[in-house]
């Protein structure tokens, strides 16, 4: 089966917080945050993730911080999606994206777009105005072709983690049903001849929240 393109957040695993010195084992990895500066992103076996504060200072994180990345990948159409296989999904006007570094719903971009240029289109997709009281821009989409982005894998090589592994590779080596809670999957966009355009997935940040000084909160689906 295909990978899902943006889980949908639980707040269970948000309320998973606990002291950062008793998560000294079992450590895969630690990836200092780019940006949030006294945050690491630690890998314990079993894919469980967690954002460490080593600071004695609380420290926020807002919406839409870029948490980790894919590395490369390509886009085709495969008979049958295997694995690795991400699906450019959008549904609405509420859908979120990133463009020129800003995370913005679909329904703005689209909006501006038409004030600027007079139509916007998102590729592969129809636009379906369906307007509310509380949105009169508000649309759906109907995706007329499914495109897929197939992620170059990416092993950490033991449980050691002796490979070089960063930030702006390391979803590519877990599995994407890992990113729960604060953390989901969204894509980067540009606008193309052919209407707005995904380039590549990430993960980031999906929500404003804090982590106390000498704290952790698990990122990961609790289980």
């Amino acid at each position: 089966m295909p990978r899902d393109q943006q889980p949908t957040p639980s707040t269970a695993a948000a309320e998973v917080t606990v002291p950062a010195e008793s998560l000294d084992k079992g450590i895969v990895k630690d990836i200092p945050l780019a940006k949030l500066d006294g945050l690491v992103l630690r890998i314990l076996q079993g894919y469980k993730l967690f954002v460490i504060n080593g600071t004695t200072n609380a420290i926020p994180v807002k919406e839409g911080t870029w948490c980790a990345g894919f590395l490369k990948g390509k886009w085709h159409r495969p008979n049958v999606p295997q694995d690795k296989d991400m699906l450019a999904q959008f549904t609405d006007a509420s859908t979120m994206v990133l463009h020129d570094k800003d995370f913005v719903s679909l329904g703005k971009l689209i909006e501006a777009r038409r004030v600027c240029k007079g139509d916007a289109q998102i590729r592969n997709y129809t636009i379906v105005e369906s307007p509310t009281e509380a949105d009169p821009g508000f649309f759906t989409l109907e995706a007329s072709k499914a495109n897929y982005w197939e992620i170059q894998p990416f092993k950490i090589e033991n449980e050691l983690g002796t490979k070089s592994v960063s930030q702006a590779v390391v979803a590519a080596a877990l599995p994407t049903s890992v990113w729960q809670g604060v953390t989901g999957i969204y894509w980067h966009v540009r606008w193309a001849t052919c209407g707005l355009s995904p380039i590549k997935p990430a993960i980031w940040f999906s929500r404003n929240f804090s982590i106390p000084g000498g704290s952790a909160i698990q990122i990961s689906a609790t289980s």
